[in-house]
């Protein structure tokens, strides 16, 4: 019935947003400033709290001494917790710790191994602390990397020493990032673009010399393209991935292992806390909500390329409180990495017709994969979803034999009835 719509963003939002923050150089107490800021409410040295819900990645093993160090669940390459590890699963469970930065800081390729992969994984599952996105680290050093365009060896059965790609899948793992060659330059994943505006006249990008190199990268991206058709190989591990602009595809690891492999927006020059302000600038922010996009920022928020005692630049503050009036105005939805994957992995797939009585529309969700059995996990699950009904009749929403609860507004001369959003809210007294 084509009287009844499904929105492509929760009520009321027109777009998406998150920032996909790679741990590195992050120290410990900056991380804690950074989100207390980010995700309270509460007073704080960058400034009131934004009670935006933004989350963050984290490692569980990693040694002060090495380069772009930052803080780690173990001590060291040890199964000794360290002090921040309490810390660590309370933010998990709160859903602001959301992503794997792989599983830590090897700077070296003999420090990896599939004990440690299995020491980590156990650890997690032993505490019940869920997370279902990872993102790779690092170069050709990090043999814990897996994915065709990255150098690791994660999920290369023949490397046993390093193959770990079957851990991730049982524990959960959904969700990956594979490499800069997964970053975009394209404002907002899952709608229309073209070739021109990739490559020429963005708003990342201002002059003429940062657009020919621009042009000139396009051109090499296309004949990458031309290239992997041939040799089922890319030339370019660097190229950037603009000809397809899907948020999520699905991927097959070198194991076999199916994941869904997501793009971030970005460029790996401008990757520094510092650049936020530009990446975040109010032609992108404008762009992403004319576009009706999804964007996952790729950053490494916690890490300054100048360092200094201050967390956060006057520019990069500024910028968050732009996000948040984009936020509070609706027209911009900001959520954790994970819950904006699963959201749009959901509703890319999500099965549903409609049946109409004298007294009301019956939506009917087909039955969902994972075996949920009562109606409020159900309703977690499809948090964001909304549909667009007409104003004559009342609605209702069933899925596996369960009468949903929703909550509805009017809009526009129609009903939108949707599943409330998760909420992400600070856990720590501090």
């Amino acid at each position: 019935m084509n009287r009844i719509n499904l929105r492509k963003f929760p009520y009321p939002f027109q777009s998406a947003l998150t920032i996909c923050s790679d741990i590195d150089g992050t120290p410990f107490k900056s991380f804690l400033e950074i989100h207390k800021f980010l995700n309270s409410d509460k007073n704080t040295s960058l400034g009131k709290g934004l009670e935006l819900p933004i989350g963050d990645s984290f490692w569980m093993y990693d040694k002060s001494y090495l380069p772009n160090s930052a803080f780690s669940y173990f001590k060291g390459y040890s199964n000794v917790e360290s002090d921040y590890a309490p810390i660590i699963r309370e933010l998990i469970q709160a859903g602001i710790i959301d992503v794997m930065h792989g599983y830590g800081n090897f700077n070296l390729s003999n420090q990896f191994s599939r004990r440690l992969a299995e020491q980590a994984v156990n650890e997690l599952d032993k505490r019940n602390l869920k997370l279902f996105t990872w993102t790779n680290h690092g170069g050709a050093e990090n043999f814990q990397n897996i994915g065709r365009q990255s150098f690791g060896k994660g999920d290369q059965k023949d490397q046993n020493e390093y193959y770990h790609a079957d851990l991730l899948k049982d524990y959960g793992i959904t969700f990956y990032w594979d490499s800069e060659a997964l970053v975009s330059n394209i404002v907002g994943q899952d709608r229309d673009n073209s070739f021109v505006e990739a490559y020429f006249n963005n708003p990342l990008f201002r002059g003429h010399k940062q657009n020919i190199k621009q042009m000139i990268k396009g051109l090499l991206s296309v004949y990458d393209a031309l290239h992997y058709k041939l040799k089922k190989q890319y030339k370019f591990i660097w190229s950037e991935a603009n000809s397809d602009n899907r948020l999520l595809t699905q991927d097959t690891l070198q194991d076999g292992t199916d994941l869904l492999k997501f793009k971030r927006f970005g460029h790996g020059r401008y990757d520094w806390s510092e650049d936020f302000s530009m990446l975040t600038n109010e032609h992108v922010l404008n762009k992403l909500v004319q576009k009706e996009g999804y964007l996952i920022l790729y950053i490494h928020f916690g890490d300054r390329k100048v360092k200094t005692d201050k967390i956060l630049t006057d520019s990069t503050i500024q910028s968050l409180k732009r996000i948040k009036e984009f936020y509070r105005s609706g027209k911009i939805w900001v959520d954790t990495t994970s819950n904006l994957l699963s959201y749009n992995r959901i509703h890319s797939n999500l099965h549903w017709s409609v049946e109409e009585s004298e007294f009301y529309y019956l939506i009917i969700i087909d039955s969902l994969a994972e075996n949920y059995g009562t109606h409020k996990e159900i309703e977690k699950y499809l948090a964001g979803i909304t549909f667009i009904v007409p104003l004559d009749k009342d609605v209702k929403i069933i899925c596996n034999n369960h009468e949903l609860t929703y909550r509805s507004a009017i809009v526009n001369n129609h009903k939108l009835v949707y599943f409330p959003l998760k909420k992400i809210e600070w856990p720590l007294n501090i």
